[in-house]
């Protein structure tokens, strides 16, 4: 069995059926779908860093103004109110 590895944001993992599960329902391919909600284009890039061997990678980029930014927990639980 070929395997696929399938990389991107919501359009790729998501609650709804997207375009990778599709892959994984009609076809005979193993799909291991690394995506996640809100990656931007960074994101998507370093996970395909991750992927020692792969028959096949799909990647569905975001658009090219998505960012990806981080929060300092500590900075944010010294300073911030609640």
């Amino acid at each position: 069995m070929d395997t696929v590895h399938a990389l991107g944001c919501s359009f790729t993992n998501w609650l709804y059926p997207t375009w990778a599960d599709y892959i994984a329902q009609h076809t005979d391919l193993q799909v291991i779908n690394l995506a996640s909600t809100g990656q931007g284009n960074d994101a998507i890039k370093q996970n395909l860093y991750t992927i020692d061997s792969s028959d096949h990678v799909f990647i569905m980029f975001s658009g090219y103004d998505r960012y990806n930014y981080g929060i300092d927990d500590e900075w944010f639980r010294d300073h911030v109110t609640q």
